[in-house]
Formats: structure tokens, sequence, C-alpha cells
């Protein structure tokens, strides 16, 4: 199950990436672009940890996923909430900012060190002899040799921030308008689909149960594609990617 579910939510997240660009392109709706940016990177993520399970954890696998899925993917979903939500001009000022950290964060990921190996690692004050990314668990920031870079992830909590934040907004628009009722449900749901991976790492670090975590993100990923659907008026039925209806031209 530890190498199925990380296939399953890679393959899943990729196949809406996909439909989510398609709309995009028949669209032009820009907060779908991003939404499908996210799901790609999530894919990404997820995969790694599939490459991992089959392979053995690599530099390439473990800086991939750190890099797409344990920074980059809620600062993209958050840019679709910013961009579904604010002016146009507004967002694009955002976006910069979002591609300004992303190539920030790809140059120190690629530059970092990693320790898989067994050694002295020092948490609270105290010196303990263990592996960095012990066999069979869920990859970790604690391999990174320059702790520093595990400060990257808070991007990630900004970004599921900014999420929650449009959520809540909505629902005061709501309130107050009575317009837009939707939009509180949608990214209600990609804020939950955001939260429930980060729960399921934690209790796989605390619990000693690694299955939740891939669990978590299959559960995430699903939950997240709700919500962009529901981002409209009406719930839209599904559509398989890059192939028009007939009764379009």
């Amino acid at each position: 199950m530890n190498i199925a579910l990380p296939l399953l939510s890679s393959i899943i997240s990729l196949f809406f990436a996909l439909a989510l660009l398609d709309q995009y392109l028949n669209k032009r709706r820009p907060y779908e672009l991003m939404w499908a940016i996210g799901l790609a990177l999530y894919s990404l993520g997820t995969g790694a940890e599939f490459v991992a399970g089959v392979f053995g954890v690599s530099l390439g696998a473990f800086k991939v996923w750190y890099l797409a899925g344990a920074i980059l993917v809620p600062p993209y979903l958050a840019m679709g909430t910013v961009y579904l939500l604010l002016h146009r001009r507004v967002a694009h000022i955002v976006l910069a900012l979002v591609v300004l950290v992303t190539v920030f964060s790809a140059v120190r990921v690629s530059a970092s060190g990693v320790n898989f190996d067994v050694g002295i690692i020092e948490e609270a004050g105290v010196l303990t002899i263990r592996q960095s990314v012990a066999q069979g668990e869920p990859m970790s920031g604690r391999a990174w040799i320059d702790s520093s870079v595990r400060d990257l992830s808070q991007i990630a909590i900004v970004g599921a921030f900014v999420v929650i934040a449009g959520a809540i907004y909505s629902a005061v628009l709501f309130g107050i308008r009575g317009t837009h009722p939707y939009r509180v449900v949608s990214n209600l749901l990609i804020a939950v689909g955001l939260l429930i991976p980060a729960i399921g790492g934690g209790l796989a670090r605390r619990a000693d149960l690694h299955t939740y975590l891939y669990i978590s993100e299959f559960v995430g990923i699903i939950i997240i594609y709700v919500g962009f659907l529901r981002s409209r008026e009406v719930f839209e039925v599904f559509q398989i990617p890059f192939i028009r209806r007939a009764r379009e031209p």
C-alpha cells in the first residue's frame, strides 16, 4: 500500500491537472491555470514518493519531493484563490512574488546537501544516533544537512493560510451581499484537502503510522479537485481532458 497509494495519487492528480489545463485553454480563466500547476506539483511530489518506495530514497527523488510536494503545492493552489477573489492586476503582482519564491526555493534545494546515513542527530538539545530517513519511512525534511532548508516548508503554511483566508473572505461576502455562495464551499474544500495530508504526515511521524500519510494524500487530492469543480455556480460534470463535446466547434 505504501507504494500503490503514492502512485495512484500521482496518476490521479496528473489527470486532474490535465483536466484543469484543458479548461484553462478553453475558457482562459487564470485560477484554473494556477490550480493545474498546483496539481502537477502534487503529482510530482507523490510520484517521487512512489519512486523512493520502489527504488529506495535517492537524492533526486528526495529533492523533487521536497521542492514540489513540501514547498510549492500550497502556494500555487493559493494563487488560484487569489485570482478567484482579487482583482487580476493584484493577482499578477502576487504571482510575481510566488515565482520569485519558487526560483529561490529551487536554487536552495538543488544546492543543499542531504544525509541519508546513520549518524548523530541533535534534537531539542539531545544527541541521538539514528538514520535520517529510515528504510520504509516517508521522506522527511530532517535529512537536510543544512537545517535552515527545512524552513522553506513554512512557505506551504502561508499558502494554506491564504486558501483558508479565502474561504473566510468568501463567507463574509456571502453573508453581506448574498453572492457567490459556491466560492465559500470551493475554498473550504481546497483548504480541507490541503490540511488532510498535513495531518496524515504528522501521524506518520509521531505515531509511526506511515500508511496514514499516503491515505491522506489520496483523500486530499480528491477533496481538492471537488473544490475546484465547485468553484462555479453549477457543479459541472467531469470531462476527459482535451476531448471536446460533440456540440462544440
